[in-house]
């Protein structure tokens, strides 16, 4: 039979490996893969993608809006028409002004 003394040391050496293996436990959740410090960071990066899915959400209505837009409306293909291809009407004038002379005359007047 084992001593009263025996048996304490053994009841101290088993409580010092479980307060060890629970130390360890607790390290693994905080600081894990799959721990609190992971679960931060997924939490931001899916904030992360919720915003970029906003964006992209909005940009592909604006899309959408200027397809419909460039199908039905005949003043919008002709504003785009002038404005990107610079296109104009048959019975227009056009004025081209030069920047740089413009830039030069405000320098003179100064």
């Amino acid at each position: 039979m084992k001593s009263v003394s025996e048996n304490s040391g053994l009841v101290r050496w088993g409580l010092w490996a479980t307060a060890l293996l629970l130390g360890v436990y607790l390290l693994a959740i905080i600081f894990g893969d799959h721990g609190l410090t992971g679960m931060k960071a997924m939490r931001k990066e899916l904030k992360q993608i919720r915003q970029e899915n906003a964006r992209l959400e909005k940009e592909n209505m604006d899309l959408y809006r200027t397809i419909n837009r460039l199908k039905n409306d005949p003043a919008y293909i002709e504003q785009v028409a002038r404005e990107e291809l610079n296109m104009v009407r048959p019975d227009e004038i056009v004025f081209r002004f030069d920047d740089a002379a413009g830039k030069n005359q405000q320098k003179q007047n100064q």
